[in-house]
């Protein structure tokens, strides 16, 4: 029949991951896993978007210092992965920021 064909549509979203993190690096680096080579990869933190690199290679990167110093405590980050056709994939994970050292231990100088 005339104007028959097949048609194939890109449904699936690339999938794209994100570990937990305890750094205390105010402004640290994030790095990632994507199955898709060519996706853009957006990493979200507290509300704000930032461009990673999707190196091709099935990893992805925010490059140290791109994030603004973050204060002490957990930051929900959320990685967002988007294909060609427009299919997104996220994963969220927690980033701790930790940069209060601890207290230097007490001796006791007749025990010790």
């Amino acid at each position: 029949m005339p104007g028959t064909g097949t048609v194939s549509a890109d449904i699936t979203p690339p999938v794209v991951a994100l570990d937990d993190v305890l750094t205390n690096d105010s402004t640290p680096a994030l790095t990632g896993t994507v199955n898709d080579p060519t996706a853009t990869v957006v990493v979200n933190v507290d509300g704000v978007d930032y461009p990673a690199v999707n190196n091709g290679d099935g990893t992805w990167t925010l490059a140290d210092n791109t994030l603004p110093a973050l204060t002490d405590g957990p930051h929900t980050i959320t990685v967002t992965a988007t294909d060609a056709a427009g299919n997104a994939g996220t994963d969220t994970a927690v980033v701790t920021i930790d940069t209060t050292a601890p207290n230097a231990p007490v001796l006791d100088p007749i025990n010790a």
